[in-house]
């Protein structure tokens, strides 16, 4: 059994009275804090005392919206097309690369003070296996996209169904592996990647798998000029009226990025309860 006194910090507890102590102090008994305050009494000499004087101490951020953080670092900044340059790549990417590049990310959360995060990718079951080793809490998703990577670079939505299975097959997967393991800190939601990407038969698979075992979904959503314009022409309709129309939107539904939205699509994002993560552009204004 271990515990911790964290004593003479900043300490912002960000409960409901939004209490703050200017030189406070924090007890940690075997991983569960005991007690938080101006002074903390420790039933014994703690194993390890930190002096935060000077420091800020508040609970972990938590990252609603995240990727694989290490695998594109850098390259979408510098060339700066999504479509072009960072889906292309995705394709040379390798289930067995995913552990490595997972702690490095989990490394680089923990140490930006990020302790709880959602994570999409590809390949989730080695991102699961670093979440493990690292100690951080994670909400892991394997994205369902079906097109052909290398013709979307010209504008092209071919749909795959081969690869529409894998990827529905590696995400029910994900579920059945990791669901609630590791004393809860892993737990997994369906995603299909963004309505330009997954075909609706898609949607309503993982919704209909989502609804059986009591799981969340999320997806991109609005998110480029380009797959405005494709559902657009696909179906008549913006992206949320399309997810709206397929039945999926709902309080258990979340949706990055919203950049490209109408009235009415913010309209029926607060009927139905759905929840956006606003997310920063992922394309340059300047090339759509």
């Amino acid at each position: 059994m271990t515990d911790i006194l964290i004593k003479n910090g900043f300490v912002a507890t960000m409960d409901k009275e939004r209490r703050v102590y200017p030189k406070g102090s924090v007890y940690i008994d075997d991983g569960r804090i005991v007690e938080v305050g101006k002074r903390v009494r420790a039933p014994r000499s703690p194993e390890y005392v930190v002096d935060a004087s000077h420091k800020v101490v508040m609970p972990g951020f938590v990252n609603a919206h995240t990727h694989l953080q290490q695998y594109f670092r850098g390259v979408y900044e510098l060339m700066g097309d999504f479509f072009e340059t960072n889906l292309p790549l995705e394709g040379y990417r390798r289930p067995e690369q995913m552990e490595t590049l997972g702690l490095a990310s989990c490394a680089e959360l923990i140490y930006g003070g990020c302790t709880t995060s959602m994570l999409i990718y590809t390949y989730p079951d080695g991102w699961a296996k670093a979440v493990n080793e690292a100690g951080n809490r994670c909400i892991i998703a394997g994205d369902i996209e079906h097109v052909d990577l290398e013709k979307l670079r010209t504008g092209v939505f071919e749909y795959l169904p081969e690869k529409r299975d894998a990827a529905v097959k590696r995400a029910k997967d994900l579920y059945f592996n990791w669901h609630g393991k590791v004393d809860g800190r892993i737990t997994t939601v369906m995603c299909p990647k963004a309505p330009d990407m997954a075909e609706p038969d898609v949607y309503l698979r993982c919704k209909e798998f989502a609804d059986e075992h009591g799981l969340r979904m999320t997806t991109h959503l609005s998110q480029s000029m380009r797959e405005f314009r494709q559902v657009m022409k696909l179906y008549g309709k913006t992206p949320p009226q399309h997810l709206h129309d397929l039945g999926v939107m709902d309080d258990k539904l979340s949706g990055a990025h919203l950049t490209y939205a109408t009235e009415k699509d913010i309209q029926l994002v607060a009927e139905t309860g759905m929840a956006i993560l606003h997310c920063h552009a992922v394309e340059n204004p300047l090339m759509t």
